[in-house]
């Protein structure tokens, strides 16, 4: 005689097959999940890969001033062939990844980096939505054209643009790959926050630039001591003893109330300072009155700081003089946009500079616009500011001016 399953029996095996479900479907539903992200990513992969290659391609469409990013659309890559498959679909909801190549150059890394980005809308040939200042390619006329709208000048290609070079009288000159401001009339000034800059020069090579404060932001020793070393020298326990010249510029640069370090319009300004910017600090003896020796020498020792002095080099650079093209002499004040600023006032008494001679002295500029040394804490002089911006840093037209006169000045973001 057959019997069947009892009652309990029945329950005791669907609670078993519930138990069971309970363990093996999450498992499964989590393992279809993880391969639908991993393919999922193998396809976001190739399209980036195909963004790449484009870019590799047309290096010249991309921006060499590194502020704006290049928006390409894949409908623009299938068109172009830079993708094999005329279709790519998402494993996840099985549509069609429609969206967006964004080119950004990476300025700590010094390279471009590839990010897809999703598009929500319907199908059509421009499918980039703009999240940064950039270029996009838009599909107009029967082909694919670079939309400019939504780049943004950088703020070397706006002072360039407003100060062409010049061969004669005040403005930009160019030397060994950096652009100098010189003369008594030049169109450097920025405002930065409240405050007010010079543009010193402009670094070819690494796209930065160098900025000086028109005023003081103290009138000291440059050392309490006797250390003719800027970043400082080291005590008998072995700890390093910053000059008072360097703290009390720290101090400034630190400060909740300096404009360097307040925020402005979408960020931190100084997060766009070089926290490691590259200072020639070598010593230059007394006896130094060659403008080649001058700058030979102040490069012989480089240090990294976040904020400096001006070195004698650059001031008497700024001046138009002809005597001063190669020799050291009071006529560097002549036609010096930096003599006027920074030792003209006779209550300054002058201005540190930011090497030593060697031995026991600093140099700075006095009252007659001339370089002259003097030892590190018998002496107080002014102390102006020097800070090194990166490229990435933008003027603002919103903001005020952009043409570098003291009644219309740069304003960076």
């Amino acid at each position: 005689m057959k019997k069947g399953f009892t009652l309990v029996e029945l329950l005791s095996v669907i609670v078993i097959l519930g138990v069971i479900s309970l363990i093996v479907f999450p498992v499964i539903t989590k393992t279809m999940k993880a391969s639908k992200e991993k393919l999922y990513q193998t396809q976001v992969f190739q399209l980036t890969e195909s963004g790449k290659k484009w870019a590799l391609e047309h290096i010249s469409d991309l921006d060499p001033e590194h502020v704006n990013d290049v928006y390409v659309p894949i409908s623009m890559l299938k068109d172009l062939s830079y993708l094999d498959k005329e279709e790519i679909t998402n494993p996840k909801d099985k549509t069609a990844m429609n969206g967006c190549i964004i080119i950004h150059y990476d300025t700590d890394k010094k390279s471009y980096n590839y990010t897809y980005q999703e598009y929500s809308g319907s199908e059509k040939k421009n499918t980039c939505t703009l999240s940064t200042a950039g270029y996009v390619y838009e599909f107009t006329s029967d082909k694919w054209n670079k939309n400019n709208d939504h780049a943004t000048l950088s703020a070397i290609e706006t002072i360039l643009n407003t100060n062409p070079l010049t061969a004669s009288g005040s403005g930009l000159y160019e030397d060994t790959g950096i652009y100098y401001f010189r003369g008594t009339d030049a169109n450097n000034y920025v405002t930065i926050g409240t405050e007010t800059w010079r543009i010193l020069s402009i670094n070819k090579v690494d796209r930065t630039i160098k900025l000086i404060k028109d005023r003081s932001i103290s009138n000291s020793f440059w050392d309490n001591g006797s250390n003719i070393l800027f970043l400082g020298t080291k005590d008998s326990n072995g700890n390093v003893v910053p000059s008072n010249a360097l703290n009390l510029l720290e101090s400034y640069y630190d400060s909740s109330t300096s404009a360097i370090n307040t925020k402005i319009g979408t960020g931190i300004f100084n997060l766009k300072l070089y926290p490691t910017g590259s200072w020639n600090v070598g010593s230059i003896v007394d006896t130094t009155n060659n403008i080649d020796d001058l700058r030979r020498l102040e490069k012989t020792t480089i240090v990294t700081s976040k904020i400096g002095l001006l070195t004698p080099f650059e001031y008497v650079n700024a001046s138009l003089s002809e005597t001063c093209e190669t020799t050291v002499s009071e006529s560097c004040r002549n036609d010096n946009y930096l003599y006027n600023l920074m030792a003209s006032n006779p209550n300054f008494g002058g201005a540190w500079l930011l090497n030593n001679d060697g031995t026991s002295k600093i140099w700075y500029v006095n009252t007659n616009g001339a370089l002259a040394t003097a030892t590190p804490n018998t002496a107080t002089y002014s102390l102006f500011p020097v800070i090194i911006v990166k490229n990435t840093v933008v003027i603002d037209p919103n903001l005020g001016g952009t043409h570098g006169t003291k009644e219309n000045p740069y304003v960076f973001k």
